[in-house]
């Protein structure tokens, strides 16, 4: 309980970290633990892009859609 109340009031800080890491696991648990939303899932994404990390910008970007309850558009074609 104290490590997850602790990573809520640090998850910017956190996320940040675990991108400059690297770390694709800590980010997984982040956003699966619903503890990176709103404008702190904003900044550690852009981060992820800054530093060009294209897998971990991918994972941010799809938690933000998922959290925002975007649904997959569905592909059609005209031909």
């Amino acid at each position: 309980a104290r490590y997850r109340a602790f990573l809520l009031a640090h998850a910017r800080e956190a996320g940040a970290l675990w991108v400059q890491q690297r770390d694709e696991t800590a980010l997984r648990f982040l956003c699966r633990t619903g503890l990176l939303t709103g404008d702190d899932l904003s900044f550690v994404c852009r981060q992820a892009s800054r530093a060009g990390w294209g897998e971990g910008s991918a994972l941010l970007l799809q938690h933000a859609a998922s959290s925002a309850g975007a649904k997959p558009k569905r592909k059609s074609y005209d031909f």
